[in-house]
């Protein structure tokens, strides 16, 4: 995975988990405020993680080649969301950790380090079957 890659799913993955906390807030307090910048903060999310699998449209969009940052390439959507759900389970349980206090069992561990090898999996599993075929 490239850095490009790496960035983009990790701020996606804030972007989303950020907006999800804000929304909550939102409702919790009563803001206005805090449900729209959660809205705004999860349009940004939709953006960011599907920039790597539609670079050519979004470099369109934004006037901006994505294409041309180093290690950029057009990934398969699902693909991509699946090793985004692994940065996003991890994102979520770190800010439920830092936000609101939640504990972080034994379980919740084994249950990222699932999630992060499905996502690996995902992504680059045909990869790995060649190389062990031969």
């Amino acid at each position: 995975m490239t850095f490009f890659a790496f960035f983009t799913l990790i701020l996606a993955a804030v972007l989303e988990v950020g907006g999800d906390a804000m929304i909550r807030d939102g409702i919790k307090d009563k803001s206005l405020f805090y449900l729209a910048a959660g809205v705004g903060l999860l349009a940004l999310y939709g953006l960011f993680v599907n920039v790597l699998s539609t670079q050519n449209a979004i470099s369109r969009l934004l006037n901006f080649d994505f294409r041309s940052l180093p290690g950029a390439n057009d990934w398969q959507f699902s693909n991509q969301l699946g090793l985004y759900v692994g940065f996003f389970a991890l994102a979520s349980v770190g800010w439920g950790h830092s936000r609101y206090g939640d504990t972080v069992s034994a379980s919740t561990i084994v249950g990222l380090f699932l999630i992060g090898l499905g996502g690996l999996t995902m992504q680059y599993g045909q990869k790995i079957w060649m190389i062990f075929r031969g």
